[in-house]
């Protein structure tokens, strides 16, 4: 298998592929989320610590919540009161927010009973967690605030948010509920909150699955978007601050346009930039196989619908998204958890368009997953993928491991000449990739070189990287000294985070040896 991969992988053909170089997300297994084993609602990444290191609250339904402490290297720790035995909730959601103003994250959690009827049954409380510092003998700690009107009100609530609303800078909550109104609470500054009576968010009786915020009209001020299931359609609550010339902390429903009128299954939202035009866009996903959609921000927090992109033309059983830069190359990516499916990945290509991946683990780990985050978990500047399962299914974590093409540096070039080798495509069954060499002498031919095995060889001031196990002729630089050939990348599965190391050998009248080498490269397969 390994000589049939680096045949495909060093075929001459005639011309360049598009450049690409996606990264390559491999599934760790060694992380206390990848060995749970839970019914995971949530996933929710944070430093809770102020140790810059990404830690992490995983929410369960009907089983214990937990807070994991990361302590880097590897190492990780559940912070109290998470580790308490008597502390088992309904999860569905959870959000962090300074509730306080003392600088450290706070937690709010969602629970619903899952059981409420109309007119019927009481709900569940949600909870409130307390960030304790970082004072010696609390890093991470938590205690669970036992009175005020967050945690005494009863619902069956799937979402919650964390916003400054009134324009007060202090953080305010809102929770969405089944069956019932939703709950907004205004925070003043010391972990104390009053509830909201009136207006439509707190009077609307919609059955909610989820909640975003942001300031959607440019207005200086965060507005309210909820996703309603049941054939009910979501609900932009626009903030009557600002433009509106009203009083911040008050909400009018938007009566009309795509995003208030679409009706559905609609179990998840998420708001982002995602073509970077400085507006707040909506992503809507949709259950039991109705279609997400992706609504693009027009102004003033009017959308319109882009079913021409490719979020918008995957249809799932899909409940939550996350937005993220995975490959750091400044545009949006998107991931959406789907049950009892793979989850659907989307790569942004920097001009408003997405490419969606599939192939990789990412896309091919299925799962009876229900919410996904995006973070950078091991400090490395790479964002990784998390996904949570239910049904007692291991939660994933996708790690990032970087582009699948790498420059290994290296060559050895005695003569006047500095050949360059670079290569590009998407990793998948059947794709094209592309190779091109710059700086070599004139009319040199060239052998291309391929490894599973680099042995970083020195040679006579150089050196030479892959083992020579395959070598392929029939290369041949032009009067510039360029040439340029692509390969087709196997059809047959390929396991997943392979190295191959790649360099070309190149014919050279005015070296010693005769020949020179170009930088190698490495491609890592996803």
């Amino acid at each position: 298998m390994q000589r049939r991969l680096l045949l495909a992988l060093t075929c001459a053909a005639a011309l360049p592929a598009a450049a690409q170089n996606p990264h390559v997300l491999l599934l760790d297994l060694a992380t206390p989320i990848a060995q749970d084993s839970l019914d995971t609602r949530a996933i929710r990444p944070a430093d809770i610590d102020g140790d810059g290191d990404t830690d992490l609250f995983v929410g369960n339904f009907h089983q214990h919540d937990f807070v994991y402490r990361n302590l880097g290297q590897g190492a990780w720790l559940v912070v109290p009161p998470f580790n308490v035995t008597d502390n088992i909730d309904d999860t569905f959601d959870a959000a962090w927010g300074d509730m306080d103003g003392d600088g450290d994250l706070d937690l709010a959690v969602a629970n619903g009973s899952k059981g409420l009827q109309p007119g019927g049954g009481t709900g569940t409380n949600n909870a409130l967690y307390e960030n304790m510092g970082p004072l010696p003998g609390t890093e991470g700690r938590f205690d669970k605030v036992t009175s005020g009107p967050v945690v005494s009100d009863l619902g069956e609530t799937y979402a919650v948010a964390w916003a400054d609303f009134d324009g007060d800078a202090n953080q305010d909550l809102v929770f969405v509920n089944r069956l019932q109104a939703d709950f907004l609470y205004f925070g003043d500054g010391t972990g104390g909150f009053t509830k909201a009576t009136t207006g439509p968010l707190v009077t609307d009786a919609d059955t909610s699955r989820d909640v975003a915020t942001g300031d959607l009209d440019n207005d200086g001020d965060e507005d309210i978007v909820v996703a309603n299931s049941n054939g009910q359609a979501c609900a932009v609550y626009v903030n009557q601050g600002g433009l509106q010339g009203g009083s911040a902390g008050e909400f009018q429903r938007q009566p009309d346009g795509p995003l208030a009128s679409d009706t559905g299954e609609a179990y998840g939202v998420t708001i982002a930039d995602y073509d970077a035009d400085d507006l707040l866009d909506v992503f809507v996903t949709r259950r039991y196989g109705q279609g997400n959609m992706l609504y693009r921000n027009t102004g003033g927090a009017a959308f319109e619908r882009r079913p021409d992109l490719a979020p918008s033309q995957d249809a799932g059983d899909s409940y939550e998204s996350a937005w993220g830069d995975l490959e750091r190359d400044g545009d949006l990516d998107l991931v959406v958890a789907n049950r009892d499916e793979d989850e659907f990945l989307y790569l942004g290509n920097g001009d408003g368009s997405f490419t969606r991946v599939t192939w990789g683990e990412v896309v091919s780990s299925g799962g009876d997953s229900r919410t996904a985050a995006i973070a950078d978990m091991d400090s490395d500047g790479l964002p990784e993928i998390l996904v949570g399962n239910t049904l007692g299914g291991d939660d994933f974590y996708f790690r990032n491991l970087g582009p699948s093409w790498r420059d290994e540096g290296h060559g050895f070039h005695p003569g006047s000449d500095e050949p360059r080798l670079a290569g590009a495509g998407w990793l998948a069954p059947g794709s094209t990739m592309a190779y091109s060499v710059d700086g070599a002498p004139a009319h040199a031919a060239g052998f291309m070189v391929a490894s599973f095995t680099a042995l970083f060889a020195p040679f006579k001031g150089g050196t030479l990287v892959p083992a020579p196990d395959i070598v392929a002729g029939g290369f041949v630089a032009d009067a510039g000294g360029s040439l340029a050939f692509s390969s087709t990348y196997p059809v047959t599965p390929v396991p997943s985070g392979l190295s191959i190391y790649q360099q070309m050998w190149l014919q050279d009248a005015g070296s010693p040896s005769g020949f020179c080498a170009t930088n190698a490269i490495k491609t890592l397969t996803p």
